[in-house]
């Protein structure tokens, strides 16, 4: 937020986070999974693609495509 901030000219102010701490586990009985957010361009793309070629389908660190 502050390059945002600087670049802006600094005019600007960051803006307070104000969400509750998650102190438990919302689903312990699931396994652990990885994750990543597709926003659909060519950098999220190339990471989807290279984790799929860098890990085989059956362990934890794959990203699954759930829709």
């Amino acid at each position: 937020m502050n390059y945002l901030i600087d670049w802006h000219g600094g005019d600007r102010q960051v803006i307070p986070i104000e969400a509750p701490l998650q102190s438990r586990v919302l689903f312990p009985d699931k396994p652990l999974r990885a994750g990543c957010l597709f926003s659909g361009g060519i950098d999220a793309l190339a990471m989807l693609r290279d984790n799929h070629l860098n890990f085989p389908p059956d362990i934890p660190a794959i990203f699954e495509m759930e829709f």
